[in-house]
């Protein structure tokens, strides 16, 4: 089925007759008979090796770096862009450790990944992609970041492996999980954890508890960059990014970018101008709150 893409013929048919989702879908299907078996990704020539264990997950990881709602090139490499070797990058909401990986081999061995995901079995996942890709420099930490401490249903009610877990209550909660949650400033001083120069956050509507309970971190002058996930499915009603855009810019990033993802948006967040690599990146929105653009 892969040969059919790299036969011109063949390839020009599948589009004409509108068969390349169904090929697609037979191909995910197949090779979910055959899970428990790894595929390798390539990113700005760092490879990694990912667990496959069911068909959603093939789905994401086939995705992840084609165009579309799972795209996860931008994100990724805007985190590389300020991220140098030796370096300490958070992954909060890690799920099962695209990011991670990607982040633990580019700072290198003398750098360090805190990956953060309460979900057992995406934990279960983490764990055995960073055991298949010998990584001796991830913090692995199964824990749920929040603005307090207390014990949380994490919403289990999508697809396992989905990444669509949530803290939020939700009126289609059909099955959970319970989950610690803790301030990320308490929980970093307590295991000393390095201070880290960028964090990536995807927690599915969570995102200011999260950012509200890492006041003290993200107010270092060490941490000069956030890649932040909103998901305003999740926010209150009459609620938009702009909760989230004034929070991030009260703690010390004036400079923020905004894409739409999928329903998502995606706000980069930089501490400063100087601090940004735009290369050839086209911005859908642009802020730089406290001054004009």
């Amino acid at each position: 089925m892969k040969k059919i893409n790299h036969v011109s013929f063949l390839r020009k048919t599948v589009r004409l007759l509108s068969l390349s989702q169904l090929l697609l879908q037979i191909y995910f299907h197949l090779y979910d008979v055959f899970k428990g078996r790894t595929k390798t990704l390539t990113f700005k020539s760092q490879k990694v090796a990912v667990y496959i264990n069911n068909y959603e997950k093939i789905r994401m990881v086939h995705a992840a770096f084609r165009p579309g709602p799972r795209d996860e090139s931008r994100v990724l490499g805007s985190l590389l862009e300020v991220l140098r070797q030796g370096d300490t990058v958070y992954d909060i909401g890690a799920g099962y450790g695209l990011h991670t990986l990607f982040l633990a081999k580019y700072v290198g061995e003398t750098g360090r990944v805190v990956a953060v995901e309460p979900e057992s079995q995406n934990h279960c996942q983490l764990l055995k992609n960073i055991e298949i890709n010998h990584l001796r420099n991830v913090i692995l930490i199964r824990l749920a970041f929040g603005d307090r401490f207390e014990t949380k249903m994490l919403d289990k009610t999508r697809t396992a492996g989905s990444g669509g877990f949530t803290l939020i209550e939700t009126h289609k909660r059909e099955k959970g999980e319970d989950v610690a949650v803790v301030l990320g400033d308490a929980i970093a001083q307590e295991r000393n954890l390095p201070l880290p120069r960028a964090i990536k956050i995807d927690v599915e509507g969570y995102e200011y508890q999260v950012l509200q309970g890492l006041k003290s971190i993200l107010s270092k002058a060490s941490c000069v960059m956030i890649c932040c996930e909103l998901h305003l499915s999740h926010y209150p009603k009459k609620s938009n990014e702009s909760c989230i855009l004034d929070l991030l810019n009260s703690m010390g990033f004036p400079r923020i970018e905004t894409y739409k993802r999928g329903s998502e948006i995606h706000a980069l967040c930089w501490k400063s101008p100087g601090n940004i690599s735009r290369g050839k990146i086209s911005l859908r929105r642009e802020y730089f709150l406290g001054e004009a653009s």
